[in-house]
């Protein structure tokens, strides 16, 4: 069998892809705000992110907490993950027109 053959005859499944956009649980913030959930939604296109309670925990590094305007970093992390974290907090928040 040719290989293209091969190729348009498998079922493609896109549930166990890496690229799959559909948000997984761990996405999901539980007991936040919408602006809270459109703040990490926007971080996680670019930036590894995760829900640690109502805390946005960003590349294991930097921490933003409720009212998420301000970032923190991690005991011993690199201050300038913090910097970054926080030009593009600012810059997302912008685009979704939040202060």
């Amino acid at each position: 069998m040719h290989i293209l053959q091969v190729w348009l005859t498998e079922p493609i499944s896109y549930s166990s892809s890496p690229y799959s956009r559909a948000p997984s649980a761990a996405n999901i913030g539980v007991g936040v705000t919408q602006e809270a959930q459109d703040i990490f939604d926007a971080l996680a296109r670019t930036l590894p992110c995760r829900w640690e309670g109502k805390t946005i925990a960003v590349m294991d590094e930097v921490t933003i907490v409720p009212p998420y305007r301000d970032c923190a970093g991690a005991a011993g992390g690199d201050p300038r993950a913090v910097e970054r974290v926080g030009k593009v907090l600012a810059m997302e928040k912008s685009k979704l027109g939040l202060k």
